[in-house]
């Protein structure tokens, strides 16, 4: 790296003037480009900075993606066969009208296009395979150097990535910043002379919170209003949480009986009993009057769910339910919560700005417990 990490300085003096993000951060993400951390990350980006992915990520993005669809797919065409199989009954209808959707396809025109859009939400664009040298691919390989390491030759696409972006930054007279969960981009990265490294989206941003009195004045009404639970932004951002809760998914898998063999638990029903929020927040000045807030909200969550626990008859081969069961439980889940302020002016109350509260998907684990049967 040409330093051991970038400064505040080197972005407001236009040294660094673009970011780029590996494929597994995106997955981290969900791929929710329009919620949470990425859909703000166009919010809290500097004027002077844009992101741009590079093709290689651009393929892989889109085939992680559609690896699910068509995985689906398999699944909707195997539920069918099995019905007709137990009932007899003609399914080619659905059958048909399903292969009319062109599922795949149109989730692959779709995937394509959300990239393109959010790089461009983000004043960026997609580097082409045009400046791949396979010549200087094929010696890194063989002289083991970064990404490269053990004769691994899936490093390759990491590889090509990173070329793409050396040759970016210097065919610009810039510097860059790659942020990836992949230790070879680390590497890279430490003996490039145009590349810093950053291992999360969260050590990238933290370059921009905003300081200042303007800053500090917004953080204070904020906290002031969030101590309330009937100011305006903590009924927004309650309301936003019941809706996150209840449509959130739920793995129960880590539950197992303390008697019997199989525990099968299935969450029907949660819901928000009670919600604090922590000490910290922070900040991104998106312009004189619209502002980026980061905070972190502990949820109380009334579960509910259906269990069923059996054990195997190694006489009359057969299982034996045990249980078949509603239960509810308590559970706690820390959620991210970012608010996007608008029409922000000192000289009033956070009651007369405009209030937007975004919150990623997610699936939450129920954790490792054992369920008493009886």
């Amino acid at each position: 790296m040409p330093t051991e990490k970038p400064s505040v300085d080197d972005i407001w003096n236009k040294l660094i003037t673009f970011v780029s993000i590996d494929t597994d951060i995106l997955q981290s993400k969900g791929f929710q480009f329009d919620k949470g951390a990425l859909n703000q990350l166009p919010n809290q980006l500097p004027d002077d900075v844009h992101l741009v992915f590079t093709q290689v990520v651009h393929e892989e993005v889109k085939k992680h993606r559609l690896d699910l669809v068509i995985a689906a797919t398999r699944e909707l065409a195997s539920a069918s066969k099995s019905v007709h199989r137990q009932t007899g009954v003609d399914l080619s209808g659905l059958t048909n009208a399903v292969d009319a959707l062109s599922i795949v396809p149109t989730a692959e025109t779709k995937f394509k296009k959300e990239l393109h859009d959010y790089a461009a939400r983000c004043g960026g664009s997609i580097l082409p395979w045009s400046s791949v040298n396979g010549e200087e691919l094929f010696e890194a390989y063989f002289a083991q150097n970064p990404p490269f390491e053990e004769s691994k030759k899936s490093e390759f696409p990491d590889a090509a990535s990173l070329q793409i972006l050396e040759n970016y930054a210097e065919s610009n007279e810039t510097y860059g910043i790659v942020i990836s969960g992949d230790g070879g981009w680390e590497r890279y990265a430490a003996q490039s002379d145009r590349l810093y490294y950053f291992k999360s989206l969260d050590d990238l941003t933290a370059l921009f919170v905003a300081t200042g009195k303007s800053a500090t004045e917004v953080e204070s009404k904020i906290k002031e209003h969030l101590a309330n639970p009937d100011s305006p932004i903590s009924r927004a951002v309650s309301k936003a949480m019941a809706t996150h809760v209840s449509g959130a998914e739920w793995d129960a898998s880590g539950y197992v009986p303390d008697l019997g063999d199989r525990l099968e638990m299935e969450v029907f029903d949660a819901s928000m009993t009670s919600m604090k929020f922590g000490d910290n927040i922070e900040i991104w000045r998106e312009s004189d009057q619209a502002w980026v807030v980061e905070l972190v909200a502990f949820v109380d969550v009334a579960i509910d769910a259906s269990v069923l626990v059996t054990k195997w008859d190694s006489i009359d081969r057969e299982e034996i339910v045990l249980a078949s069961e509603a239960t509810h439980f308590p559970h706690n889940i820390e959620v991210t919560v970012y608010v996007r302020l608008n029409d922000v002016r000192l000289d009033v109350g956070p009651e007369q700005w405009e209030v937007e509260v975004d919150i990623a998907s997610h699936e939450y684990h129920l954790g490792h417990r054992e369920y008493s049967v009886f």
